[in-house]
């Protein structure tokens, strides 16, 4: 494992608006993962948190490229930025299935550990409190309430507030222990990708995060060019991604195999991922770049890069096998009204079905696939597809993030100081009797805003989330000293905190 470092881009003590005395609270988001779409939401969920106010530290493999992403795409932004290099230890794998479960568990704790540590440290390099500790891959840890003795080890062990993003489904209905600590009064808060985890425990104790995705489009993109000259015209089916058989490679050219001479091109797009097919497999997915209906670009490719291709594409393929998740191919076809052929069973085709965003995969045979691609072409222009696909939109683009993550970090967190509903009337009553009512009123005001945590919450942050606002105040303090501020109305103090 390498060792971590901290890349310290602005001194500790500036801040956005030269207000040396206030900083912005800091927020560190934590993800060990860097392939598929994890640079994506790392990228989405650092420039959300700026956005919200808050200075960010980003620990991750990739947390440099982050860093560079952002100076080049949002340099307004990049000095409240800082980079740690983090990398989660890799569990030995055992070959005896009894001791599979023991050395998972030493692997989860060791880790969780690491975060505590690295926490640690940031806490010392920064000389700065932590609002917050974001998990974006919350459940290998999560998992272990499972185990009712670890309910109080999660909760504490990390020297800060913190939540987490439950990336893939980890809640079944049999797991009390594990419901039991997400809706607990004293949990944190939490977001999970699978909008099927909000039904089996209730919205209650967790909200739905959105599966964001990446939308800019490359101007000028010389692989569009090229398949729109060997495409000739004809409906263009795209398969995209790392390649890996899960993706449904073989299933896909098979479909185009059988479909030479027809009037549908197949484009496939991403890294083939060798090692996990046999050497006759590729020799023939090789072998099918040289087939006039099919394109295969085996090669890693930006997010720009990909949009460009997909906007010029007619149908998307992503039938999946052996795949329960949740994908933000979705998304990108939500935005860009193009229908997404699924594999039949588990939360894709529960989505297809709810918002008409294209059709379902009966059965894996060629057959079926270009009798899916045909019902596909004709649902674009019709009224379902296109309210479907605003629609879903609407629940997984930034805006919603934004939102939500607003709400997992300054959400509804416990007080320390809780009293039961009966001991608090017991007590106001004992006051009113022993100082009259108008000293009773006044205590008893300040034994509810200690109880009721809600009341020292902020409405959605600084200027109640108001992002043109906080713009706006940002550019007058850019362009001129500001020496006092004087602000009324807020208890709460979030703007004040914000300033």
């Amino acid at each position: 494992m390498k060792k971590a470092e901290l890349s310290i881009r602005v001194k500790d003590d500036e801040s956005p608006l030269g207000v040396a005395s206030c900083p912005r609270r800091t927020v560190v988001l934590f993800d060990g993962h860097h392939l598929g779409h994890h640079l994506s939401y790392q990228r989405n969920c650092t420039l959300a948190c700026l956005e919200l106010g808050f200075r960010v530290i980003l620990c991750s493999p990739c947390s440099e490229s982050v860093g560079q992403w952002l100076s080049q795409k949002h340099p307004e932004r990049a000095g409240d930025f800082r980079a740690f290099f983090f990398e989660p230890l890799q569990a030995p794998k055992s070959s005896r299935n009894f001791l599979k479960k023991w050395i998972a568990l030493r692997w989860l704790i060791a880790n969780i550990f690491l975060i505590r540590g690295t926490v640690l440290r940031i806490k010392k390099v920064e000389s700065l409190p932590i609002a917050s500790v974001v998990l974006l891959r919350a459940e290998p840890y999560v998992e272990l309430a499972k185990y009712r003795v670890f309910h109080r080890f999660l909760r504490s062990i990390i020297p800060a507030p913190w939540s987490g993003i439950i990336f893939r489904s980890i809640l079944r209905k049999e797991d009390q222990n594990l419901r039991r600590y997400l809706t607990d009064i004293s949990r944190q808060n939490f977001a999970a990708l699978n909008e099927s985890d909000l039904d089996t425990i209730g919205k209650r104790g967790i909200c739905q995060f959105p599966d964001i995705t990446e939308t800019e489009i490359l101007p000028l993109d010389t692989n569009r060019e090229k398949v729109r000259k060997k495409a000739k015209g004809r409906p263009i089916i795209f398969l995209f991604g790392f390649l890996s058989r899960r993706k449904g490679l073989l299933t896909f050219l098979e479909a185009a195999q059988s479909a030479m001479g027809s009037k549908y091109f197949f484009l496939v797009a991403g890294p083939v991922i060798e090692k996990e097919y046999s050497e006759d497999e590729l020799n023939w997915v090789r072998k099918s770049a040289g087939w006039e209906n099919v394109l295969l670009l085996d090669m890693h490719f930006s997010d720009e890069e990909l949009n460009s291709l997909v906007s010029n594409s007619n149908v998307i393929f992503a039938a999946y096998e052996n795949f329960s998740g949740s994908s933000n191919v979705l998304s990108k076809c939500a935005f860009f009204r193009k229908p997404v052929i699924v594999s039949k069973g588990e939360l894709m085709e529960k989505r297809i079905a709810s918002y008409q965003l294209g059709v379902v995969l009966e059965n894996r045979s060629p057959e079926n696939v270009i009798e899916a691609v045909n019902l596909a072409l004709k649902m674009v222009d019709k009224k379902p597809f296109i309210d479907g696909a605003r629609a879903y939109f609407a629940l997984h683009n930034y805006e919603r993030l934004l939102t939500v993550l607003n709400e997992v970090i300054d959400g509804k967190r416990p007080s320390h100081f809780r009293p039961r509903g009966m001991l608090f009337s017991a007590v106001r009553w004992l006051i009113f009797s022993l100082f009259g009512k108008e000293v009773a009123g006044a205590i008893s005001g300040v034994l509810e805003y200690y109880r009721t945590g809600s009341l020292r919450d902020s409405f959605g942050g600084a200027f109640n989330g108001q992002r043109g606002r906080i713009k706006l105040i940002e550019s007058i303090a850019s362009a001129f000293p500001i020496d006092f501020i004087i602000e009324t109305g807020t208890f709460r103090g979030a703007t004040t905190e914000f300033l």
